[in-house]
């Protein structure tokens, strides 16, 4: 699920966002980078009615449902074997499957999974 929130976003969909945080992110629009991403479960309350109130009137903001990552065991930067957040992306070629791209973070960081914020990108190679 991702909708826009702005003035137009119901006063029962605002109640929703607000008082079921944890299963929400906030995030700009046209952002990237990682930047500007609010995830409800790290968010102070207050903060985040603050924030929803404030980025339904400026109206160029999503919001999405917050879906965990299972862990994922991988190396580190000193070669240590750690659990990672991953997020997964899969590639088609029409309707054959033709491999995934892979970007992870050490679970102890933040939950924003993105490049500019130090996560690290992989692929995946599958051998039949």
């Amino acid at each position: 699920m991702t909708k826009i929130i702005n003035l137009e976003t119901s006063n029962t969909e605002i109640d929703e966002y607000v008082n079921n945080k944890d299963r929400y992110v906030l995030k700009l629009g046209n952002g990237s980078g990682g930047v500007a991403v609010f995830i409800g479960r790290e968010t102070e309350p207050d903060r985040w009615r603050r924030l929803i109130e404030v980025k339904q009137l400026e109206g160029s903001w999503v919001i999405q449902e917050f879906t965990e990552s299972l862990p994922f065991t991988y190396l580190n930067l000193e070669g240590e074997l750690v659990d990672h957040n991953a997020i997964w992306g899969f590639f088609m070629n029409g309707t054959n499957y033709s491999g995934a791209f892979v970007r992870l973070s050490e679970r102890d960081n933040s939950l924003v999974i993105n490049s500019a914020q130090g996560a690290r990108e992989t692929y995946l190679l599958e051998i039949n």
